[in-house]
């Protein structure tokens, strides 16, 4: 929590160990993470919003395939940066690929009681064209109805991260725009 504000740390690490790729042909869901106390019926609501644009292109839909919560997706009084250790050292433990169980490189944060009000974050820890052993992630404000279908067509390159960032993040004149560390 950000001492001043009472609202939750959104500050990123300067860099994480970069994932190997891996294939997208069998999509992987993205793990759902709260810093906010929601009951398990906000948060199941939750889930329902983030998947909602996808359920409508997917024919096989089934709840979880698209986004479900991490084996720990409650971080309360925490960062979003002690979601980022997590969730690598969660990929890092499960190996290769084929125990690979949530997609490693995006995920999903509840940041605002009022996530309906004031959106979700999409965190990236991929930079595809990197060539180094780390990557810098980086994180969208964006409406939870968008953020499952989004992370699809981020993954089969339908969409760019940029392109991403100009059509579909909020707030945008809001400042201090904190998810990026400046190292």
């Amino acid at each position: 929590m950000s001492s001043r504000t009472g609202q939750p740390d959104l500050g990123l690490p300067p860099f994480v160990p970069k994932f190997p790729q891996f294939s997208t042909i069998n999509h992987l869901p993205a793990a759902l993470y709260t810093l906010v106390d929601m009951t398990p019926e906000a948060f199941l609501e939750l889930q329902i919003a983030c998947e909602s644009e996808y359920a409508q292109y997917e024919t096989d839909f089934t709840r979880g395939n698209n986004v479900t919560p991490a084996p720990r997706s409650n971080f309360v009084g925490e960062s979003l940066r002690a979601i980022v250790n997590y969730h690598v050292q969660m990929n890092q433990e499960a190996g290769e690929q084929v125990n690979l169980r949530l997609n490693p490189t995006m995920f999903i944060v509840a940041f605002h009681p009022n996530w309906k009000k004031h959106g979700v974050l999409l965190v990236t820890l991929d930079e595809p064209n990197n060539q180094h052993e780390w990557c810098v992630p980086d994180a969208i404000k964006m409406e939870a109805k968008d953020s499952g279908l989004l992370i699809v067509s981020l993954e089969v390159g339908s969409n760019g991260w940029e392109e991403v960032h100009d059509n579909f993040e909020i707030d945008k004149e809001e400042e201090p725009r904190i998810y990026r560390c400046e190292a």
